[in-house]
C-alpha cells in the first residue's frame, strides 16, 4: 500500500461517521446518505494529493459532502410511488422518540441556512471560521445565521409554553 492510500484509509477510518452523520442529516435519507459519502469520499481519493495540510482533511470532506449533497439536485428527478403500493409502519410512542422528533421538527422548521450552521457549530464544533470556509461566506454572517437559529429556537420554547400556560 502506498503512503497516500495509507493516508486517506487513516482519514476514511476516522472521519466515515462523521461525514455520514452530516450527509443524513442533510437529506434524512440513510441511502442517499450513504451515497453521498460514497460521492464525497470519491471525489476525495481523485484529488487527495492536492491536499496539502491533512489536519484540514475533515473540513474539506465536510465541505466536499455539503457539495455533493448540492449536486444531486441538480439531476434530482423525483420519484413517485403507487400510494396503493405504500407500507405503512406502526408510529412508536415513547418519550424518547417523541423528544427526538420534536426536535428535528423544530430544526426543521429554520431557515435551511441557519440551521445548517447551527449544526455546523452545535453538532460538530466547528469555529464560525471553519463554519464559513464550508459554506463558501463571512464569519460574520454564520455568526448571525448561529444567533438567528439560537433565537427562533428560544422563541419557540417561549410559544410552546405560553400554548401550555393556556390550555
Amino acid at each position: 500500500m502506498s503512503r497516500s492510500r495509507r493516508e486517506f484509509s487513516v482519514l476514511v477510518d476516522a472521519y466515515a461517521q462523521d461525514l455520514y452523520r452530516y450527509a443524513y442529516w442533510l437529506c434524512r435519507d440513510p441511502h442517499v446518505a450513504e451515497d453521498l459519502v460514497q460521492e464525497t469520499l470519491l471525489r476525495a481519493w481523485k484529488s487527495f494529493d492536492k491536499l496539502q495540510d491533512v489536519k484540514a482533511a475533515r473540513s474539506w470532506l465536510i465541505t466536499t459532502v455539503r457539495r455533493e449533497n448540492l449536486r444531486r439536485f441538480e439531476r434530482y428527478q423525483p420519484t413517485t410511488v403507487d400510494v396503493d403500493e405504500m407500507e405503512y409502519l406502526p408510529a412508536v410512542a415513547t418519550d424518547d422518540v417523541a423528544t427526538a422528533d420534536e426536535i428535528r421538527t423544530r430544526l426543521a422548521s429554520l431557515p435551511v441556512v441557519d440551521r445548517e450552521a447551527l449544526l455546523l457549530q452545535a453538532g460538530y464544533g466547528y469555529s464560525l471560521k471553519e463554519i464559513a470556509e464550508i459554506m463558501d461566506t463571512t464569519p460574520a454572517a454564520v455568526g448571525n445565521r448561529v444567533y438567528r437559529a439560537r433565537q427562533r429556537l428560544l422563541q419557540q420554547d417561549v410559544d410552546a409554553t405560553k400554548r401550555e400556560v393556556q390550555a
